[in-house]
């Protein structure tokens, strides 16, 4: 079972926790990474376990998986890029 749930959220690009690390939590991530691919920030919703439908906190997973590649390309732009120029400016 284990095995599946990791494979299911390399497939979406987030992942759930129901219950698991903390009784009564439900917890939803997913990875903010940098121009390698390699994780450098988490981020996450956490909610008391039955309060929200199962569809409720997919469209949690979903939409923390794009905040997750917006603040990837925001934070990590590929260099070269316009944005890691004015990153770069903006710094200095």
């Amino acid at each position: 079972e284990y095995r599946a749930e990791v494979d299911q959220a390399a497939r979406d690009g987030w992942a759930r926790d129901v219950g698991r690390l903390y009784r009564g939590i439900t917890t939803v991530a997913s990875v903010v990474v940098d121009q390698t691919g390699m994780p450098r920030f988490g981020i996450s919703g956490i909610a008391i376990q039955g309060q929200h439908a199962p569809e409720q906190i997919d469209r949690l997973g979903f939409e923390l998986r794009d905040t997750a590649a917006y603040l990837s390309r925001a934070f990590f732009p590929p260099p070269g890029t316009e944005t890691s120029r004015t990153a770069m400016v903006t710094a200095s």
